[in-house]
């Protein structure tokens, strides 16, 4: 062999090795699995050997990935189901891992409670578990008249009448059932601005009196406003219906009953001019006959220097 004929052919075998060595090397190596659709992806096959012969640059099939969890069962209240799964998880592409799988889950019989009643205006109070004694209280805005006599069939009291502050008009027939006094060291004043009104035909000093607007008012503090009370009957229930309002002022109301061992309490606040007017409807009985309920409604956060509480009326039936 020449000479020249050697160096060429030793200069393509150092070629020949310097290609081999410098590419790419069979490899085994899988993509990390990653969270899909609640299971996990699956992993992508080997990327093969570019020195095969022949060679396989795609790699081998990807392998399916595990199967998903099934969602979990909602609050009884909204009643959410479980997750549904029974599908498999799709075919991986020839280097990349396929979608995770699901599997049937069982989640049972959901109890599921009812919805909430929807009361509206009307807040309701929970009933005494005492069962020799019993207190329970709502609220709903005031009707825009009430008849008192056809109301307060025991017994009914109007306040305020014709101008007067003090003045007081009731049932004039049988025992009075229904007191009040006013609560804090305010002067007791009388308005005649409200849109509801009260009217009656068995009354006294009064006889009768129509769409009468009056009312007694206090205020200009907090912690004053009325206390009524009602006698009640260990025989049967009896409902004493107070008719407040206010203005400018956040009103509570709470009752207590002797041998009752809780009490019904709400507050009602509205900015509106001349104001806010609600009927609380409170029923009673006691556990001794003659225990009366005792129902406070004063002013505890004023918005105005002169916000106050209102009362006209009250009645009494079984």
């Amino acid at each position: 062999m020449s000479r020249g004929k050697l160096q060429v052919w030793m200069a393509a075998i150092s070629a020949w090795i310097a290609v081999a060595s410098c590419g790419p090397s069979a490899q085994t190596d899988r993509a990390e699995a990653r969270t899909v659709d609640g299971g996990y992806e699956g992993t992508g096959g080997s990327p093969g050997a570019m020195d095969a012969d022949p060679p396989t640059p795609d790699g081998g099939p990807a392998t399916g990935g595990n199967a998903g969890t099934g969602g979990a069962g909602g609050e009884p209240a909204t009643g959410g189901a479980g997750g549904t799964h029974s599908t498999g998880g799709t075919g991986g592409t020839p280097s990349t891992g396929g979608a995770g799988g699901n599997e049937p889950i069982d989640v049972g019989v959901i109890d599921q409670a009812p919805p909430p009643v929807d009361l509206g205006a009307i807040d309701v109070g929970a009933p005494n578990a005492d069962p020799e004694a019993m207190l329970y209280g709502s609220v709903m805005p005031a009707p825009a008249n009430t008849n008192l006599t056809s109301v307060g069939r025991l017994d009914w009291i109007h306040f305020g009448f014709d101008g007067e502050p003090g003045s007081v008009n009731r049932k004039s027939q049988g025992t009075p059932l229904v007191t009040m006094k006013k609560i804090g060291a305010r002067t007791l004043a009388h308005y005649a601005n409200r849109p509801v009104t009260h009217s009656w035909n068995n009354g006294t000093p009064t006889s009768s009196g129509s769409n009468v607007a009056d009312g007694v008012v206090m205020g200009d503090q907090e912690d004053v406003g009325f206390e009524i009370q009602a006698v009640g009957s260990s025989a049967r229930p009896r409902t004493l219906t107070v008719h407040v309002g206010g203005w400018q002022a956040r009103g509570r109301l709470t009752a207590t009953l002797a041998g009752v061992s809780m009490s019904y309490t709400h507050e009602y606040y509205e900015p509106t001019t001349p104001g806010y007017d609600r009927v609380y409807r409170i029923t009673f009985q006691p556990a001794n006959n003659g225990d009366k309920v005792v129902v406070k409604w004063i002013a505890v956060d004023l918005t105005h220097m002169y916000g106050n509480v209102t009362l006209q009326a009250a009645t009494l039936t079984e």
